[in-house]
């Protein structure tokens, strides 16, 4: 029995031994959970990223993901934006999203005070208006604008080989030299 006892002791030191020297599967859990939660933290920051876009304020943002503070929703939307690479024209994009959105509510919120004269309201009115229209265009909320590109006299652009511009050309010059010729002529 002694020699059970002894062996089993043996066994346990050099488990101990091996845990020591490398991580068990304790530490690939530990791992997998920090992943997981990593994962977790980026759908939610990319779900308040999307709302953001779509116009909800941060006061929204936060109540639906039960946060306090409107800062929190801030700075899920800033960790997603350092998180996914964008064109710099999206970038600027969304500054300017975010410039407009905050001047909204800067807006919005003079609009209850109640000594505003009728004037004022009226401009306050028309700058919250101009600026969701401005909103509306940076989030793609209108019909698309239709451009058409036409030549002269608003006719169709014509498109021509390099040898049909070269017998224009050619053609040009021969009536150049001739107009040359007739005023030379009436010069003479």
């Amino acid at each position: 029995m002694s020699q059970v006892k002894d062996l089993k002791g043996v066994d346990n030191d050099a488990r101990s031994v091996r845990s020591a020297k490398s991580p068990g599967r304790g530490a690939k859990a530990g791992e997998r959970a920090a992943e997981e939660k990593e994962r977790e933290q980026a759908d939610r920051d990319a779900a308040c990223f999307a709302r953001w876009l779509e116009g909800a304020t941060l006061r929204v943002i936060a109540d639906e993901q039960g946060w306090m503070a409107p800062s929190s929703a801030m700075r899920a939307i800033e960790r997603h934006r350092r998180r996914t690479p964008m064109l710099e024209v999206e970038t600027i994009r969304l500054e300017s999203l975010t410039v407009l959105r905050t001047a909204r509510g800067k807006v919005l919120r003079r609009l209850e005070f109640p000594d505003l004269t009728s004037s004022a309201l009226c401009r306050l009115v028309a700058a919250v208006v101009a600026i969701e229209a401005r909103i509306a265009a940076i989030v793609g909320a209108d019909a698309p604008k239709q451009t058409q590109l036409t030549g002269a006299n608003a006719g169709p652009i014509q498109i021509t080989s390099e040898e049909e511009q070269t017998m224009v050309l050619r053609a040009l010059h021969q009536e150049v030299g001739r107009r040359l010729e007739l005023v030379d002529s009436e010069i003479e």
